[in-house]
């Protein structure tokens, strides 16, 4: 009998540390802001990623369910290009319309049974968010380049 409540109390002991451990404060337990960058070297290295994803490419016909979060990180960026790219404000709209348009036809909401307009419309959204992106990377890119650098 005592070999039971041995074992037991030495499971409490775990138990106890275990969620002692998850008390504490863990990386990304804080937000720092409304979910945008708005610091050009971080986009630098963010639109080139988005550059990268497969949601964009052919296959966007049928992945496009399955792109919401690349297109919610598209839409994180928004603001911060067009803080950063005032001179761009044509490609920032047009970027923010197609995100709007293929969040409002929740083109990642279909399971498998996607109405002709999300089947017609999805994609395209994809392409222009992708051909957007593109543009205001160069734009970015061009921006930082010619920006004074301060030295120390």
């Amino acid at each position: 009998m005592p070999r039971k409540i041995t074992g037991l109390a030495a499971l409490v002991l775990i138990g106890v540390c275990a969620l002692a451990g998850c008390a504490d404060d863990q990386p990304g337990d804080v937000n720092n802001g409304p979910g945008y960058t708005d610091n050009a070297s971080d986009l630098l290295v963010k639109l080139p990623a988005l550059q990268g994803d497969p949601c964009r490419t052919n296959q966007a016909d049928s992945l496009f369910p399955n792109c919401g979060r690349y297109v919610t990180e598209v839409a994180n960026t928004v603001a911060a290009l067009r803080d950063d790219l005032p001179q761009q404000g044509s490609a920032v709209n047009a970027l923010q319309n197609a995100v709007n348009e293929f969040q409002q036809l929740a083109c990642d909401s279909v399971n498998g049974s996607a109405t002709k307009q999300q089947l017609a419309t999805c994609p395209a959204q994809l392409r222009a968010i992708g051909t957007e992106l593109d543009i205001l990377s160069r734009g970015l890119a061009a921006a930082v380049s010619s920006s004074p650098t301060t030295g120390d």
